[in-house]
């Protein structure tokens, strides 16, 4: 009965944010004479805001002036209100559904639910020693967030609680109270001043609700009325549980995705490290058979032997640095124009051997004209090589394969097929997978660790290639296609060895901290070079008698106690008179990292253990030595 009946007291009554639109709309109705339909808030006189829908038509003169607009007014509040309410589920939902750090989602969805939902939302985790940890605030007013934080502060919620967080995460039941009374502050306040300052936040109805996963109840998301006098309904509490089960189901997915990153990161390290803590056994072992084989005399066969295993383990070790370093995206590509029959010569004639000693037939088609690419030549060859040792590795004495090199379209096309045992159907699609094995047979225990056709894939795909695996079953042999990017361009020089340089006799001083493997290198550069060889096995030593022995190269390990080998290195180089000497790096880790901290500790060659002899024959063909 308040209305007073004029235009200017109907715009008054409209709420200020819409206000300029709903006058533009009725002019727009007089002008154009339409029907009027438009929804807007208006402002009741408890300051309440409440939605309409108007639906008004203009009336006209017989002069077609307008004369009148009349029309009807619905409230809509409850409907608009459903509409924000899913809206805010949606979008919740939308953000949970990508959910990677659950922590900053869950603030969003905070943020999401105010005002729409709640004036004030908080998230509550509990942690794995069952203390509470808030995760996020949102309310309509800022400034209430510092009330809100200075009142946890100073009055936290007790574990045994009869209402609010702490009663709804000891019981995993939700709480919902319509209208918080006075009688209800009063029975949670500690003193006055806490309520007080309960007073002061102008709270009018809550739903607090579990983020529960079966029986386990992860923390508690609460939304608050307050100043807008809100009252929460039975069917928002029901938004509500629905909302806290999808976030609780994402979180539990989110930090199982965290594990499994986790484990995965443990699992890299653990391959690393296992490789690198290999190598060092392996260098003496590899030294003691390179010089057995200088001097084997009747025993010929057996040092070769045992050479070809050392080489197969080092092999696998390398393999295991290979897929630990690719995964964690540690692998640099040294890119140039290769000509792509010379890399299947190279990996050929490193598989042949073994091949021939299983009595295999490998057979090589390839084009005439010659295919180049735009790839790094070491890890190309070693593509070809995994997929001809996998083939030989699951394929009969005297088995097939076939080597095909061509070219289709803009790419250069390399297949792989053997008449081995093949591959089991379910089996197919996994076997670029990280430790997958096919099935074997006793007689086919050629050893492996299921991550050669891993390696293969992600060395291709770093080539912006693609590599596919084909088999029609178990005795029906293999085939694997690799498809690489065909690049035009003249083919690139390969460096010259200097395998004419004339190579004397050198002052040779060898650190390491493995007593085995500094006795038996030293032995075989004696026997190998003549070199005079003093050693050592740890950095001071090696500083201490520098001066007094003059070398001319250093093999120097990394890995030494105390003075690390970088450090050694540093102190020769701040020495002037010893910037002739070839410092050469000794190391278990041959990443590109590994290599420039090298370089910038003064190395000036890398060598990764075990170094073979070929190796150690080229570090006295270096410049420093031959000019």
């Amino acid at each position: 009965g308040s209305f007073q009946g004029s235009f200017e007291a109907y715009q008054r009554g409209i709420h200020p944010d819409d206000r300029e639109r709903v006058v533009a709309s009725i002019q727009e109705t007089v002008r154009l004479g339409q029907d009027q339909h438009l929804e807007y808030r208006i402002v009741w006189p408890d300051g309440s805001s409440h939605w309409l829908e108007s639906r008004g038509r203009m009336f006209r003169d017989k002069f077609g002036e307008p004369v009148r607009m009349t029309g009807i007014c619905l409230d809509i509040s409850e409907r608009k209100r459903t509409e924000q309410t899913l809206l805010f589920l949606a979008e919740s939902s939308k953000s949970l559904s990508s959910l990677v750090d659950y922590r900053s989602t869950l603030q969003k969805i905070a943020s999401l639910s105010v005002p729409d939902f709640a004036d004030w939302c908080t998230v509550d985790m509990l942690e794995s020693d069952g203390s509470v940890q808030r995760l996020a605030v949102a309310h309509v007013d800022p400034t209430k967030v510092d009330l809100a934080a200075e009142i946890r502060r100073r009055y936290p919620p007790h574990p045994d609680a009869e209402h609010g967080v702490m009663k709804v995460l000891r019981t995993g039941e939700s709480e919902f109270v319509p209208e918080i009374s006075s009688t209800l502050l009063e029975s949670v306040a500690h003193d006055a001043e806490h309520l007080e300052m309960l007073h002061q936040m102008c709270l009018s109805s809550y739903i607090c609700v579990p983020l529960r996963v079966n029986d386990s109840v992860l923390g508690c998301v609460t939304f608050v009325g307050a100043g807008s006098g809100r009252r929460y309904s039975e069917s928002d509490l029901t938004l509500a549980a629905d909302l806290a089960h999808r976030a609780a189901v994402a979180i539990q997915n989110a930090l199982l995705y965290q594990q499994v990153r986790e484990a995965d990161r443990r699992k890299d390290e653990f391959l690393a490290m296992l490789a690198h803590e290999l190598r060092n056994p392996l260098a003496p072992i590899r030294s003691g058979l390179d010089l057995l084989a200088i001097e084997a005399g009747g025993h010929q066969e057996v040092v070769e032997l045992m050479q070809s295993q050392v080489e197969h383990v080092v092999r696998l070790v390398d393999d295991l640095l290979d897929v630990s370093r690719i995964m964690r995206g540690k692998v640099e590509l040294r890119k140039q124009i290769v000509k792509l029959a010379d890399l299947v010569q190279r990996s050929v004639a490193a598989v042949r051997p073994n091949m021939d000693s299983r009595q295999q037939q490998l057979s090589v088609v390839s084009e005439v004209d010659p295919i180049y690419l735009d790839a790094d030549p070491v890890r190309i060859v070693q593509v070809i090589e995994n997929l001809l040792t996998n083939a030989s590795k699951y394929m009969d004495v005297q088995g097939k394969v076939t080597l095909t090199v061509e070219r289709s379209l803009d790419m250069a096309v390399i297949t792989v097929q053997d008449t081995g045992v093949g591959i089991d159907k379910e089996l197919l699609p996994h076997v670029f997978e990280l430790f997958t094995q096919s099935s074997r047979s006793i007689d086919r225990a050629q050893g492996g660790l299921g991550i050669g056709l891993t390696l293969v894939q992600r060395l291709v795909e770093m080539h912006a290639g693609s590599v596919s695996a084909y088999s029609d079953g178990i005795g029906h042999g293999s085939t694997f296609v690799v498809r690489l990017p065909l690049v035009d361009g003249v083919r690139q020089q390969a460096p010259k060895l200097r395998n004419d340089a004339k190579v004397a006799a050198c002052r040779v001083f060898v650190v390491d901290d493995n007593r085995s493997a500094v006795w038996l290198l030293k032995a075989l550069l004696t026997k190998v070079g003549g070199h005079e060889v003093q050693t050592a096995s740890d950095g001071p030593t090696l500083l201490a008698n520098i001066h007094a022995f003059r070398p001319q190269v250093v093999f120097l390990d990394i890995g030494l106690p105390g003075m690390d080998g970088h450090q050694v290195a540093r102190e020769i180089r701040r020495k002037g008179e010893f910037d002739g000497v070839l410092l050469v790096a000794l190391t278990g880790y041959g990443q590109e990292e590994d290599r420039k901290n090298s370089r910038a500790a003064g190395f000036d060659l890398h060598l990764v253990k075990p170094p073979a002899l070929d190796q150690l024959k080229n570090v006295f063909t270096h410049p420093k030595l031959t000019n």
